[in-house]
């Protein structure tokens, strides 16, 4: 019980915020009224619902990295004050200490930082900021391991033939490791999560838009660098997991070519969204709930080796319908009966808000580039 309270404050809270931020940017960058079915389909249809629900670092890194992201975007009409921009070192160099290598969309952030601040004197604030986690991360470090550097990986005792290649499992990018995590069954993003494949689409429509060239830069970098960084790593599969879990920081990001794609789009892209976001949904949801882990690296097929035998048995995991007593798939009717509840109120309130004459009027010339 401890570790669940402890899962839902540090990370299910985050992740539940970050839904809320995406939504809201979306807004900005790309107003439509179909923006919430694109950030359901990522908080549902992606990695980010079974590591929303762990005690994993991927989720939360992703949240102080998207935060970051959203106080700047929001600053280009609220302004770049002092504590804005301190804020937003904050978050980027808690996330750099959560999981190294978001230092890659951190620096993303940085150098567009550098873009769209127009008092450059004031970035200095945003650097004060951005160290402020790293002193107690290399305090910590030089007590334990003599060097200020995060080595921890270096010391494992899991994985340590990985481990001992290259820098820390890391060389360069190969052609079987960025296979398995785009295109496979194994931890393939875009076979567990189809829909994430209508944001290669997506990120052509957000070039067009001149207004948001910055934000296309921070967007496409930090899918781009993150799938070349996992594929670097000896041990790119991340051992028990759903979907290539290295990569969930970069998610949110990607999710932003998805807005693009159905922007202003005919019924048939809409309906094309619809039934690979259904689709994704079905995929991680099969994966997160059955059996009691993740699956393991062993089986090549995980959601026919595991998922699906598991769930024809009932094997669910552990939740909190549990405690009420409900065993196997009747254990998961609570949760049903929210998502139906959930979907009722979006019926009635039909797939999104309608575009505000404000709305428009912050995006400026968004429609006409």
């Amino acid at each position: 019980m401890a570790l669940t309270f402890v899962t839902f404050l540090t990370v299910a809270i985050p992740s539940a915020i970050l839904g809320v931020l995406l939504y809201r940017t979306l807004g900005l960058l790309c107003p439509d009224r179909w923006n919430l079915a694109v950030t359901l389909a990522y908080g549902l249809g992606t990695a980010a619902f079974p590591y929303a629900n762990a005690l994993y670092g991927h989720q939360v890194a992703a949240s102080l990295l998207f935060g970051a992201f959203y106080l700047l975007l929001r600053g280009k009409t609220q302004g770049f004050g002092v504590a804005r921009l301190a804020c937003t070192g904050l978050l980027l160099g808690y996330a750099v200490i959560t999981e190294y290598p978001t230092a890659l969309i951190a620096v993303a952030i940085v150098v567009y930082a550098l873009l769209v601040v127009p008092q450059r004197t004031r970035l200095g604030w945003l650097v004060l900021g951005g160290v402020l986690p790293l002193i107690p991360m290399a305090l910590y470090n030089y007590a334990i391991f003599g060097t200020p550097v995060p080595v921890g990986y270096k010391y494992s005792v899991l994985y340590t033939v990985e481990h001992s290649a290259g820098i820390i499992s890391l060389t360069y990018p190969k052609l079987d490791a960025l296979l398995g995590i785009t295109l496979s069954p194994f931890r393939g993003l875009f076979f567990l999560s189809p829909v994430l494949l209508l944001a290669v689409p997506g990120f052509l429509q957000f070039w067009r838009k001149l207004a948001w060239r910055p934000e296309w830069g921070v967007a496409l970098f930090s899918a781009v660098s993150f799938l070349l960084f996992n594929a670097s790593s000896s041990m790119w599969w991340g051992g028990f997991t759903v979907g290539p879990r290295y990569v969930v920081p970069m998610l949110p990001f990607m999710s932003l070519g998805l807005a693009f794609f159905l922007a202003g789009g005919s019924m048939w892209r809409r309906a094309i969204f619809g039934a690979l976001a259904m689709l994704s949904v079905a995929m991680v949801w099969a994966q997160t709930i059955a059996g009691q882990s993740f699956p393991e690296a062993m089986f090549k097929n995980p959601l026919l080796e595991v998922s699906l035998p598991y769930l024809a048995r009932g094997d669910i995991a552990r939740n909190l319908g549990m405690v009420l007593l409900l065993r196997q798939w009747y254990s998961l009717l609570p949760l049903v009966a929210i998502l139906l509840l959930l979907a009722l109120a979006l019926w009635v309130r039909g797939p999104g808000e309608k575009v505000s004459s404000r709305a428009r009027s912050r995006v400026g010339v968004w429609e006409h580039n």
